[in-house]
């Protein structure tokens, strides 16, 4: 079963996986999820010239210390694997924002998510229908 997280803020001015988390802590994610299993060191030289030790170090532990990334001591440094996968992490994150608007805003949330669909693709709305009707058929 995959580690269960909480995200702690959801930020509308951000892209991508930087809603959920702070810029540099989504750069650090994505290149663990590309590398599996990764050292400090693996992190700074995947960054990049600009990117200082120390800080990716207290990064990581932070990432470690909200349960996002798994850390062993292996000679003198931690290697540190994630948690959960990408897509899981992704399914968890969706599931709690979108959870939380229907809790805070019911029917106006979910009209407004209707809405978008329609805007962005509207195959989409088929798509959410068949869903709706398959999810009603489960119960």
């Amino acid at each position: 079963m995959p580690h269960k997280f909480t995200i702690p803020q959801f930020k509308l001015n951000r892209k991508g996986m930087a809603r959920f988390l702070g810029t540099l802590e989504a750069r650090i994610m994505e290149i663990v999820w590309k590398k599996e299993t990764v050292s400090v060191q693996d992190v700074c030289d995947k960054m990049g010239k600009g990117a200082n030790y120390k800080t990716v170090m207290t990064v990581m532990n932070r990432l470690f210390e909200k349960g996002f990334l798994e850390r062993k001591k292996v000679s003198r440094a931690f290697v540190y694997t994630a948690n959960v996968n990408r897509a899981e992490f992704l399914e968890q994150a969706s599931h709690q924002i979108v959870a939380g608007l229907v809790s805070d805003f019911g029917e106006m949330a979910m009209a407004q998510f209707v809405d978008v669909l329609g805007e962005q693709d509207p195959d989409a709305l088929a798509t959410l229908q068949k869903m709706a009707k398959e999810r009603s058929r489960q119960k």
